[in-house]
């Protein structure tokens, strides 16, 4: 009896083993296949996300390459832009300071070989007396002026042209483009009336000499340091024409 108790014990406790180890060798396993199983995605894990943020760099690089490209193009397009709008201004203040100055000379100087017939018209008219010769000398000066003929007038012994000329000198071409023609001795009425005559026209007869002085400021114009320069434009001397 005894012994077959303790075959049964033995038998038993050998079981126990048996189980004891098969379990702890299977659980083993499931541990080291469970460990390997989480490497292997940990691993996969993070070469994805090493690729995802390797590629999102390579994306953020070439939106930034793509921004200072067109930063750059930008600021040339800029400068370029600038640079062109300065030479178009500088040309265009360079042509109105050129253009401006020759027509102010060639208006000066048209006015001046006018102002000069006219003023030897009206000294010829100061020592004239017949009315026949003043009233034709009046319509010369008006035809050379660009008027109308005035409507006419009747002479009295106190508003003769001998004692009071009804034409007065202007005391410069400065004056220009105006002329006044004033009548001081005028009845009461007509004391306030001024005529104001406006210069538009050249005389005919005096075609050549404005061409040849107009040749001449034109020449002054390319050389302005000459003595020819100064003579001609006195009052635009000291200003300069940018090239």
């Amino acid at each position: 009896m005894l012994v077959a108790m303790e075959k049964y014990r033995q038998k038993h406790m050998e079981s126990l083993h048996e189980g004891y180890n098969r379990r702890m060798s299977t659980f083993r396993e499931n541990y080291h296949n469970q460990v390997e199983t989480i490497r292997n995605s940990y691993l996969e894990s993070s070469e994805r996300f090493r690729d995802y943020r390797q590629a999102q760099k390579e994306n953020v690089q070439q939106h930034l390459d793509g921004y200072y490209q067109q930063i750059s193009r930008l600021r040339e397009f800029g400068h370029k832009r600038v640079e062109h709008l300065w030479e178009s201004y500088e040309k265009s203040v360079n042509a109105v300071r050129t253009f401006t100055l020759e027509q102010r000379l060639k208006i000066l100087n048209q006015y001046k070989v006018k102002q000069r017939y006219v003023n030897k018209l009206l000294e010829a008219i100061g020592t004239e007396t017949n009315v026949d010769i003043i009233s034709r000398k009046e319509a010369a000066i008006r035809e050379v002026l660009g008027e109308e003929q005035p409507p006419p007038t009747f002479w009295s012994s106190s508003h003769h042209p001998s004692n009071n000329s009804n034409l007065r000198r202007s005391a410069s071409f400065h004056s220009l483009p105006e002329f006044p023609l004033v009548d001081e001795i005028l009845e009461e009425e007509e004391k306030q009336q001024i005529i104001y005559v406006n210069l538009t026209e050249f005389n005919k007869n005096n075609k050549e000499e404005i061409e040849k002085e107009e040749k001449e400021y034109l020449l002054a114009l390319q050389q302005p340091s000459t003595s020819t320069a100064s003579s001609i434009l006195p009052l635009f001397n000291n200003n300069k024409i940018q090239a």
